[in-house]
């Protein structure tokens, strides 16, 4: 009978071991501090090209994209030039933002724990003139930190 009982426990315990094991295997999330330094970190990700720890940044809960095309750098980054491309290369990246841009200002939005972050890229034009862009991305905020949210179907 104790035997038995002995046998019983170590079973739900590997049991136990491996499903825990599973979920960390599983869940590789990472999250940001805060949406300034998130701006700094992803560009330095961006600049790397490191496509698979960038992708550990994103929440893909409501999303219909792979988490395959985030690790390839397909979802980030392109080498098919559109017509009327900007000289400055932007265009290459496709999320969440060109590397050459930096944190502006962030605000929350009406869906719940959702924040809308602008970047911004200063070109000197020279005499004088200052050329200015702006990009937005979306991120979500959790008690463990704020990840990056793809664009939502349709747009961009």
């Amino acid at each position: 009978m104790i035997q038995q009982k002995m046998r019983i426990i170590g079973i739900v315990s590997l049991l136990m071991l491996g499903c825990n094991h599973m979920h960390n295997v599983a869940d590789n999330s990472m999250y940001f501090t805060d949406p300034s330094s998130a701006v700094e970190q992803i560009t330095v990700m961006l600049k790397k090209k490191d496509w698979a720890e960038l992708s550990r940044y994103y929440d893909l809960t409501d999303s219909s994209i792979d988490q395959s095309k985030l690790k390839s750098g397909e979802f980030f980054y392109t080498d098919e030039k559109p017509p009327n491309a900007h000289p400055a290369g932007f265009w290459r990246y496709k999320h969440p933002f060109p590397p050459t841009f930096k944190y502006h200002s962030s605000r929350d939005l009406e869906e719940s724990n959702v924040i809308k972050v602008t970047v911004q890229v200063e070109i000197d034009q020279g005499g004088g003139m200052v050329q200015r862009g702006f990009h937005t991305f979306l991120m979500r905020k959790s008690i463990k930190g704020y990840q990056v949210l793809p664009h939502k179907e349709g747009t961009r």
